[in-house]
């Protein structure tokens, strides 16, 4: 199996097994060029209280914080009507205020209560630590200028390799998968060709 395949039929199969999905006759599959895109699409469409697990495939942890990323929160939740809603979007799309490297964040700690990173098909327990590390720096990283109201979101993102990824998924909690492109581009020239056949 290629890797993108076997990427795509992993998300597709755990999406397909999600409590959110369970039993229901439509299961949304939404594409767009870039992850702000993502976070327009989650925040019109997906129940912003319902806790779920972001399984994030993608070669950048798109974990940057935003700064005071509660009034992003509060207004999404304290709007007259979905059609208030979507005007909000449109107006915050229009001067980019989610951007695709800090589109995460504002969706946490609900919609996404938990976030999995899989950044590369194989990593070594020392890369998973660092890329942890890194991530949630970026995560948290105005904190302390500005704090927010659900705190640090230290213990909601991890990073995990595709083999083991399966072990470290509630299978009670609804999922939210995303597949950047980009996820592939680690692949060497070789295998490149061969993912994509």
């Amino acid at each position: 199996m290629t890797a993108r395949a076997l990427v795509l039929c992993t998300a597709a199969l755990l999406v397909a097994a999600t409590p959110l999905t369970a039993g229901a006759s439509i299961l949304p599959i939404y594409i767009e060029d870039n992850h702000a895109g993502t976070f327009y699409w989650l925040a019109r469409h997906v129940d912003l209280d319902q806790p779920c697990t972001l399984v994030h495939f993608d070669a950048h942890s798109d974990a940057s914080g935003i700064f005071d990323s509660d009034k992003i929160r509060n207004a999404l939740r304290n709007v007259t009507s979905e059609q208030a809603r979507q005007t909000l979007l449109d107006r915050w799309r229009s001067k980019g205020t989610v951007q695709c490297f800090n589109w995460i964040e504002p969706l946490m700690p609900a919609p996404i209560a938990k976030v999995i990173w899989v950044p590369a098909e194989r990593l070594s327990p020392e890369e998973i630590r660092k890329r942890t590390q890194e991530a949630t720096a970026l995560l948290d990283g105005h904190l302390e200028a500005a704090p927010r109201k659900s705190g640090s979101f230290l213990g909601s993102y991890a990073v995990m390799d595709l083999e083991n990824l399966e072990k470290h998924i509630d299978p009670s909690q609804p999922l939210i998968v995303t597949i950047d492109l980009d996820y592939f581009a680690g692949l060497p020239a070789a295998q490149q060709e061969k993912a994509f056949a």
